[in-house]
């Protein structure tokens, strides 16, 4: 008599697949798995259909990139109304020197032509001011609407002398201006540290290094004092050491003498005032029987005599455009 049920796997396949699938779905057994993958071509090399991505770009297009610019107009700051015909900008055009152009002039450039100007670049009446910027898309631009108000020229203080006054300790007037009103004598001895109280004023609605700073020197005899120093006593401003340019070494040089540079941060603009500190050392054993002078120098744009590059700071070369005007020379009188 046969077994009831002889065929077990017959009578129950299905409970079979379900475990098998089980079994490939949890990765009991990874040959198995990988037996079934293979069988069936499962998670092999498939071929995905392209996706096409389309980008919608606004296209970078200036339908005339022929622009007419005009140099300026420039003006002179305080007084609008003044006249600047007279007046010229270097302008470089992607780096290319182009050469000086009169106030108003027109030139041709073409869009995104990359621009730097120089205004009053050659002037003995106004600072050189320096922009730099990209031409837009206009038939017509004028530099002046992109130079972030670099045409807006300061006149140089010519005078130069920065109406320097100087105090000795007991507050009796010192010097006054370029070669001194009251000259009163400082008495100094060996070995002393005399504090001067000073102040410097610019000149109503001029400047003086109106874009960086004013270079303050003083020339001294090497035996009589042993240092000096300069300290501010306006908030806003600051003294800090730096070297002697070449222009103002060359203009004070002298048989035993030396130079101390400090660089006073920012420049003066119309008639703003500093009052500072000189603290003077001087020699232990020398009583100083030789004066000792300030000179004040500013930084400007200026070019280059033999590289012809366009420069910012004091004169590094005795032919450039720099550096004080006139020999502005401020005693400081000692006993």
């Amino acid at each position: 008599m046969a077994r009831e049920g002889g065929n077990w796997f017959a009578n129950n396949w299905i409970l079979v697949v379900i475990i098998a699938l089980v079994v490939y779905g949890l990765n009991i057994f990874p040959a198995f798995t990988n037996g079934i993958n293979n069988m069936f071509n499962i998670g092999g090399t498939q071929t995905t259909p392209q996706q096409s991505v389309v980008t919608t770009q606004i296209a970078d297009f200036c339908a005339d990139p022929s622009i007419t610019m005009t140099i300026g107009p420039m003006e002179k700051m305080y007084s609008p109304s003044t006249s600047m015909s007279g007046e010229y900008a270097r302008v470089f055009i992607n780096g290319k020197d182009v050469g000086f152009k009169a106030d108003s002039a027109t030139m041709d450039v073409s869009w995104k032509d990359g621009i730097d100007i120089y205004y009053a670049a050659n002037s003995s009446t106004y600072y050189a001011s320096h922009a730099k910027f990209q031409i837009p898309c206009k038939s017509t631009v004028n530099t002046a609407e992109l130079d972030g108000g670099a045409s807006k020229l300061y006149e140089i203080d010519a005078s130069t002398n920065l109406n320097l006054k100087v105090f000795c300790e007991d507050d009796g007037l010192l010097n006054e201006g370029t070669g001194g009103s009251s000259n009163v004598n400082e008495t100094i001895a060996a070995g002393d540290t005399v504090q001067l109280e000073a102040s410097i004023q610019g000149n109503y609605q001029d400047a003086f290094s109106p874009y960086g700073d004013i270079y303050v020197t003083i020339k001294y005899y090497s035996t009589d004092y042993d240092s000096f120093d300069l300290r501010p006593n306006t908030a806003g401003w600051t003294f800090t050491p730096a070297s002697t340019s070449n222009f103002r070494s060359s203009n004070v040089s002298g048989a035993g003498y030396s130079t101390a540079t400090w660089k006073l941060s920012p420049g003066l603009r119309s008639n703003e005032k500093v009052f500072f500190t000189i603290f003077v050392d001087a020699d232990d054993t020398t009583n100083p029987s030789h004066d000792f002078l300030m000179y004040f120098d500013d930084e400007d744009w200026y070019q280059h005599s033999v590289s012809g590059a366009m420069e910012f700071g004091v004169a590094t070369n005795l032919d450039a455009d720099v550096g004080d005007i006139t020999d502005n020379t401020k005693t400081i009188y000692v006993d």
